[in-house]
């Protein structure tokens, strides 16, 4: 699987693209997700964000977001939405 990370925090976009390559990702970064949707074309893209409330999630969606997932990371969860999302462009 090939993911693209948008993460503004350098510390935290280290993390995230480690944990993936160690699920076997291939990861390519960015530091936001306006750089990320000028280097994307269609892509499902899934908000990582420490706002956590109904309203975030629904400012996500809003913003064109697929889905949603609340920090701190819960690599299980992360690795379903991404397989969910992934298995639907496939």
């Amino acid at each position: 699987m090939k993911v693209l990370l948008a993460e503004d925090n350098d510390i935290n976009r280290e993390i995230v693209e480690e944990l993936l390559r160690m699920h076997h990702m291939l990861v390519d970064s960015v530091e936001n997700g306006q750089l990320a949707r000028e280097d994307a074309r269609t892509i499902s893209i899934i908000a990582l964000t420490a706002n956590a409330f109904t309203s975030d999630v629904s400012k996500a969606h809003s913003a064109g977001m697929n889905d949603h997932l609340a920090k701190p990371i819960e690599i299980e969860r992360l690795l379903e939405v991404l397989q969910k999302w992934m298995g639907q462009e496939a």
